[in-house]
């Protein structure tokens, strides 16, 4: 069987763009990337990671977003993705508040 080569969509300049442009609003280079380079990811500024830019099969960029230590980076972060309409989720509790089981 042959080997499956990683899939890379022809037009990826709006993903390039994004990555620029985030790491200029938060101040800092992702950390991390997957190994076919569709996946960036920055810290969070403590063991994990905050926001994560994602190229799909289709050339289209989504985001995840959770918490930094610095709110001001979530903040920056967030208002890019409005701003350049890049999906995006956010994951986070706020603080105080804690779920019964």
């Amino acid at each position: 069987m042959p080997k499956k080569k990683n899939y890379m969509p022809k037009d990826i300049s709006k993903f390039a763009h994004a990555i620029s442009g985030l790491t200029e609003v938060i101040g800092e280079s992702f950390t991390t990337s997957s190994n076919d380079g569709r996946m960036v990811s920055w810290c969070d500024g403590s063991d994990g990671y905050f926001l994560t830019l994602i190229l799909d099969d289709n050339g289209k960029v989504h985001a995840t977003v959770m918490d930094h230590v610095e709110a001001i980076k979530t903040y920056s972060a967030i208002g890019y993705l409005r701003y350049h309409r890049i999906n995006f989720e956010a994951f986070w509790e706020p603080e105080g508040v804690y779920l019964d089981s």
